[in-house]
């Protein structure tokens, strides 16, 4: 029975597709229904009992000074986060993962829905990618498995629905985290791997990820200021984009 020893929170990057509020506070600190995005998935996770939680941070990275004393969590900074892909936050944590929780930072949770995905890891010695089924028809990644339901790859599909979409969630066991450690830096180096997701590098891994599961539409990536509005009525109007523009919005 395999059991989760820890978490780990990307939240390194720009955010440009949120300005103007990423013009002035990193994305995944973005207030939504009157809460930071990574400060509701950190109280997701202490309700269950993971308290060793590592933050990745890089853009703004002084902005989550309050995020490290308010919830004892670690930060890690990401110092290429303006040259490289998310796979450089692997490089710089790789020593943090084993047994672990990996969860994107731009995600809002609306239900806590880690009970589930912690029963599912409980139930499993696998590493697991989870995902849901996509309800819309809009582009999403999509994942490729084996026959034995292990990821291969993922590739961007124009229309995904009712196909099992990415949702920026994983768990890494000891022995996927191991062989990802030992082989992270050299793929980094590799010709244009600096530009690449941190999951594109794990699907070339000896070790595979079981594809997962769980409730659908609980999980919200906020890719745009859209989205943030379809979530958080009240951007609408745009009296909280003011808060974060230095001059009048018309």
């Amino acid at each position: 029975m395999a059991k989760v020893r820890n978490a780990v929170i990307f939240a390194a990057g720009k955010g440009t597709r949120m300005t103007p509020l990423t013009h002035y506070v990193p994305k995944p600190l973005i207030t939504v229904n009157d809460e930071s995005m990574i400060e509701r998935n950190i109280k997701h996770l202490q309700e269950i009992g993971i308290n060793d939680i590592t933050v990745v941070v890089g853009y703004m990275k002084d902005q989550f000074n309050l995020i490290k004393e308010k919830y004892n969590v670690k930060l890690i900074e990401n110092d290429l986060y303006d040259e490289a892909n998310n796979i450089y936050s692997y490089v710089v944590s790789k020593n943090a993962f084993g047994d672990t929780l990996y969860i994107e930072g731009d995600l809002y949770i609306e239900k806590n829905i880690f009970p589930e995905i912690i029963k599912i890891i409980e139930n499993s010695e696998d590493s697991i990618c989870f995902t849901e089924k996509c309800t819309k028809h809009k582009s999403e990644w999509v994942f490729d498995t084996n026959n034995k339901g292990y990821v291969v790859k993922h590739h961007n599909e124009k229309d995904a629905y009712n196909q099992n979409i990415w949702i920026g969630i994983l768990y890494l066991n000891k022995k996927l985290a191991n062989e990802a450690k030992e082989k992270v830096d050299a793929w980094f180096n590799q010709q244009g791997n600096k530009q690449q997701y941190f999951e594109t590098f794990l699907w070339t891994l000896e070790n595979k990820m079981r594809l997962e599961a769980i409730s659908s539409n609980l999980i919200k990536e906020l890719d745009n200021f859209q989205d943030l509005i379809n979530i958080d009525h009240h951007y609408a109007n745009h009296a909280s984009t003011l808060l974060f523009t230095p001059g009048p919005i018309k």
